[in-house]
């Protein structure tokens, strides 16, 4: 009898993301494209510019300005296309700060590539139409209703208002079922809770029509565990730590009986609403005391299928491992390169210290259980 295949192995061939070795990736679900770091609001859950986030050092804003050329985001789509990608996310960062953004949407769109765009909404109002007639769906990152909007994401003043009047003219522009599909991202935190149901009762409400409701627990690593993550990527890798830094947002003093309360109410009274995790009461206190809801889980997909596009032209797949850079290598020179396969070989032996607490990791728990 032949021995069985590790969770990772197993996965990687059940989903056709790659053969043995399994050193090399045979397509990607999603090009997570960060079109500009910049942001005209600053949520405080954000993993850019919330408390610990990255962009809190002007040296890497520097680094970072301006963002990638069109063409080489032309060039990128055209490279990605054989790897029959699930979608380009165009993100950042607030992408509808990129003069690029509707280029590259239609190219993708030109190339049969679905396109999501990741936005906070302030700036809908302005560019509705050319979402209209370029987006397949729309994240719409939001935190809170009006009651709370400037405590969970400071901005400009009036810019719930403008966000409210842009989701409401694509709505009635949407009637009769026309894409784009509109699905709410809300991160769950210590300022929004206790204010869930009401975020959800508004939006019904305001009939913008949304398709889903996504809450997502806070992924958080202690400061512990971000040292020996840095330790790690430094000894291994010679790789400092930048944007892991906004993962070390702490969950505070969150009533997790209300909270158990808000997400069984949303669960009765929402069909539409899904969770990053499904937790009963003694599951969210196990999480928000450790980050970990179960045993995480053993491995990661993210190198095989999740690479990400900085403004600076950097392709990772985990934070701060640079795999390569566009202004230099084509895509897929980069994407099986020599890096990302040793990356691969890393992740097949083990993970790493702060893995538990990222989106790439924790969005597999479903597979590993």
């Amino acid at each position: 009898m032949k021995p069985a295949l590790r969770p990772l192995p197993r996965v990687l061939l059940r989903h056709g993301l790659s053969r043995p070795p399994f050193l090399e990736s045979r397509r990607i679900d999603e090009l997570y494209l960060m079109l500009t770091l910049e942001c005209n609001l600053r949520c405080r859950a954000c993993i850019l510019w919330g408390g610990t986030g990255a962009c809190q050092d002007p040296a890497l804003l520097r680094r970072h300005a301006g963002g990638l050329p069109r063409a080489v985001l032309k060039r990128v789509v055209d490279e990605i296309a054989p790897l029959r990608p699930g979608q380009l996310n165009l993100a950042g960062g607030e992408p509808l700060l990129s003069p690029h953004w509707l280029a590259v949407a239609r190219h993708a769109r030109r190339r049969g590539i679905p396109v999501t765009l990741t936005t906070n909404g302030v700036l809908l109002n302005r560019y509705w139409r050319e979402v209209l007639g370029a987006v397949d769906q729309v994240n719409l990152s939001l935190d809170g209703p009006p009651s709370i909007a400037d405590v969970v994401r400071p901005g400009k003043p009036g810019y719930f208002r403008d966000m409210l009047l842009g989701l409401k003219a694509l709505a009635r522009a949407r009637r009769g079922g026309r894409k784009p599909l509109l699905r709410v991202l809300c991160v769950i935190s210590e300022k929004n809770c206790g204010r869930l149901v009401e975020l959800v009762d508004f939006l019904e409400k305001a009939e913008v029509g949304v398709d889903q409701y996504y809450f997502q627990h806070l992924i958080f690593n202690s400061p512990a565990t971000l040292r020996r993550h840095a330790r790690v990527c430094r000894e291994e890798f010679g790789a400092p730590l930048s944007f892991w830094k906004g993962y070390g947002l702490s969950p505070g003093r969150m009533d997790l009986d209300l909270l158990h309360e808000e997400l069984e109410c949303l669960r009765r009274r929402h069909p539409d609403v899904r969770f990053s995790t499904e937790l009963d009461r003694d599951g969210l206190r196990r999480y928000y005391a450790s980050g970990r809801a179960r045993p995480a889980p053993s491995y990661c997909l993210g190198p095989w299928n999740q690479p990400n596009l900085l403004p600076d032209g950097t392709v990772w797949s985990c934070p701060d491992l640079p795999l390569g850079n566009v202004l230099r290598d084509d895509f897929a020179a980069i994407w099986n390169g020599a890096a990302a396969r040793a990356l691969r070989r890393r992740t097949l032996r083990k993970l790493f210290p702060a893995c538990a607490g990222c989106f790439s990791c924790y969005g597999d728990r479903k597979e590993a259980a």
